[in-house]
């Protein structure tokens, strides 16, 4: 149901929904406007989540890949690993601040994908200079801070868009990366 929406996603200022009074609570994390705002804090929702990775879980999954997990709370994520028993898990938490995806990782017990290393991998390629995946004598990025936490990244269907001016790596050299 509409309830199942957060009460401030963009959707409400549409006229064809402003007048759709069953909404759900205030958002939870960052607004995504491609989407709609998943309100975590129901419980049927939650049950409905929980009840989705049991089914992927039958079928002989065992680990999750979550995307855009700053739009709600880690919190959740926790909770929904803690239902699964989740062997490995791994969010999408799309920043080069270090402080930031470790602060989530901590709050939700999941690895990150190692955004940080991912930029210092294209400025390397990209300025043919590797000295910049080195920092204070470890590996820079995340992998540097906190190696058991990290998932490697390269490319994915979204860093065209994320980054574009900087699209550097190609078929020709993500294996170099």
């Amino acid at each position: 149901g509409t309830n199942s929406i957060t009460a401030d996603d963009e959707v409400w200022s549409q006229p064809d929904y402003g007048n759709v009074s069953l909404r759900g609570n205030y958002d939870t994390g960052n607004p995504y406007a491609a989407a709609r705002d998943v309100d975590h804090t129901q419980t049927f929702v939650q049950n409905d989540i929980k009840a989705w990775l049991d089914n992927l879980k039958a079928i002989g999954y065992d680990g999750w890949r979550y995307d855009f997990v700053h739009g709600f709370s880690p919190y959740y994520i926790d909770m929904y690993n803690s239902h699964s028993s989740a062997s490995y898990s791994v969010g999408e938490y799309w920043t080069s601040d270090k402080q930031t995806i470790q602060n989530w990782i901590d709050a939700s017990g999941s690895t990150a994908f190692d955004f940080p290393t991912y930029y210092a991998l294209k400025g390397a390629i990209k300025d043919n200079n590797y000295s910049y995946l080195a920092y204070q004598g470890a590996a820079s990025g995340g992998i540097g801070w906190d190696s058991r936490n990290y998932t490697t990244f390269i490319e994915n269907h979204d860093t065209p868009d994320y980054d574009p001016s900087n699209n550097i790596l190609t078929g020709n050299n993500v294996g170099q990366a």
